[in-house]
């Protein structure tokens, strides 16, 4: 089931904006799904470049075109963990949650980074 996409701020020239989409996105580079709010493809010399995925926490990643049809989903992985700001970004905002879209539970979490050394103090 796709879903209708945010209009662009501030367009660019040389854009594509898609105006519809999967609803969710597994970042290839990160831990967590996350749910697409904007989608813009750029071209460079009439030749697709990168797209450019938003997403509703605020975060983005860029991909290569090619990619793109392989990262976003109707329903998320099932092992993965859904980015908890974008859920509690689509409630805010009275769009459907993550469980409505894929008509079943999907886990909500986040990642944190921590400091692995010197934790037994300074060394200086």
């Amino acid at each position: 089931m796709k879903v209708k996409l945010k209009k662009p701020r501030k367009p660019f020239s040389d854009a594509v904006y898609l105006e519809n989409c999967e609803p969710f996105i597994v970042n290839p580079r990160g831990l967590l799904i996350h749910r697409v709010a904007e989608v813009i493809l750029f071209e460079q010399d009439g030749r697709p470049s990168h797209v450019s995925v938003h997403y509703l926490c605020g975060n983005l990643c860029h991909i290569e075109p090619a990619m793109f049809e392989d990262v976003v989903y109707a329903d998320p992985p099932k092992n993965k963990l859904l980015c908890e700001f974008c859920e509690v970004r689509a409630r805010a905002t009275k769009e459907k949650t993550a469980d409505q879209l894929a008509k079943r539970h999907v886990h909500c979490g986040r990642v944190r980074a921590f400091q692995t050394c010197c934790q037994s103090g300074p060394t200086n």
